[in-house]
């Protein structure tokens, strides 16, 4: 199933899905805990999408993940001291990334995650960091391989929800920025620094400002640099009083294909809700564009 959207736990899936994504969703939000009363969300995104299937307490019965990655597998710790299991293909030399979601979507448990191989042994271990659990693993053989996904705490109940998300490891980068607003005069140039952080990656990467009506120039962080500055100007018929939003993109040819990737917000958005471990990640990226009064 391939989706698109934020859904709360506890609202509405969105109207313009296709019917067969609205009736899976709704399966999917009521196996994971849909009736429970604390604020929760539901995350899916352009990838496929699988649940857990009970029972998958053993290796034996682990929950096969058929799709090629970029997926996404959804579950629950249903008591205290449950383990998931999910069953994965994969060849020697390839390497994927496990980012488990967990308090950033309202659900209140601390992933930890396992890798076994197929004979059984332990291969990897999930690092948590704010109770959501990050495993980088490169596969030793071919074969059919196992993760192990509990609690770090051993909790259970109706509300432990989790969310993983496993990515092939692809060269990149990617970026951010400490602000999230600019204020400037209609027509009035401003500067924006950049930062990135690189994935087996050393080379240019080009930056651009996308969205009310701001014009950029070519601005690159350089080869080998990890800070580049983004010099944009504001749309001279902007009215003043107005506003608007854009992002900041930055690209680059790695291994022959086109790479892409938007700054990140995330420190501005911390800073803005030092109290929030989470900040809204439908904020992130998003910068606001104020267009200021001319002084008399």
């Amino acid at each position: 199933m391939r989706a698109f959207a934020r859904h709360s736990l506890r609202g509405m899936v969105h109207p313009n899905a296709p019917p067969d994504v609205r009736n899976e969703l709704v399966e999917m939000m009521v196996r994971v805990g849909a009736t429970t009363y604390a604020r929760q969300y539901f995350a899916v995104a352009e990838r496929d999408e699988a649940v857990e299937a009970e029972p998958n307490d053993s290796p034996e019965s682990a929950t096969p993940l058929t799709a090629a990655p970029p997926l996404a597998f959804n579950g629950r710790f249903d008591r205290p001291g449950d383990r998931d299991f999910y069953r994965l293909a994969a060849k020697k030399g390839e390497r994927r990334i496990f980012s488990a979601r967990t308090r950033s979507l309202g659900s209140p448990c601390d992933v930890r995650m396992q890798l076994l191989s197929p004979g059984g042994k332990k291969l990897a271990e999930s690092k948590v960091e704010g109770g959501e659990g990050t495993l980088d693993a490169t596969f030793p053989e071919d074969g059919d391989f196992r993760l192990m996904v509990e609690d770090l705490n051993r909790a259970g109940g109706p509300g432990l929800a989790y969310r993983i998300a496993v990515e092939r490891y692809t060269p990149g980068f990617s970026l951010s920025i400490e602000t999230d607003r600019v204020n400037v005069k209609a027509g009035e140039s401003f500067e924006i620094k950049v930062t990135c952080v690189r994935r087996d990656y050393a080379g240019p990467i080009a930056l651009s400002v996308q969205g009310a009506g701001i014009t950029s120039e070519a601005s690159t962080i350089p080869t080998g640099k990890n800070e580049g500055v983004v010099k944009a100007k504001a749309p001279p018929a902007a009215p003043a009083g107005g506003a608007g939003t854009f992002k900041i993109v930055g690209t680059a040819e790695i291994g022959g294909e086109k790479i892409a990737a938007e700054a990140s917000t995330m420190p501005a958005l911390r800073r803005l809700y030092p109290r929030l471990l989470y900040p809204p990640d439908e904020s992130d990226g998003v910068l606001v564009l104020g267009v200021r009064v001319p002084a008399e």
